[in-house]
């Protein structure tokens, strides 16, 4: 696969590829904008209290008619995604 973005360090940096998958994109999108830039320890600790509820995600598009949630505004637990 051909990626548009050139200079690629493996040690500081991540790609993800999926195609067909059996999760909502509108979620992929707020859950990888949650966790970028993150360290991956971090990140895994993150996605892992959204599994367990502890965490919402926050969505900062597409959240008409979402709840609020403690300490973040609009989101949900996209357990399926994370």
């Amino acid at each position: 696969m051909n990626y548009s973005f050139k200079p690629y360090n493996k040690e500081h940096m991540a790609r993800t590829y999926g195609a067909s998958l059996k999760i909502s994109t509108k979620y992929a999108v707020e859950v990888a904008r949650m966790i970028r830039g993150k360290s991956l320890a971090r990140a895994k600790a993150m996605l892992s209290a959204v599994i367990s509820k502890e965490k919402a995600v926050p969505f900062k598009r597409r959240h008409g008619d979402m709840a609020h949630q403690k300490e973040i505004g609009v989101g949900r637990f996209p357990v399926k995604c994370s």
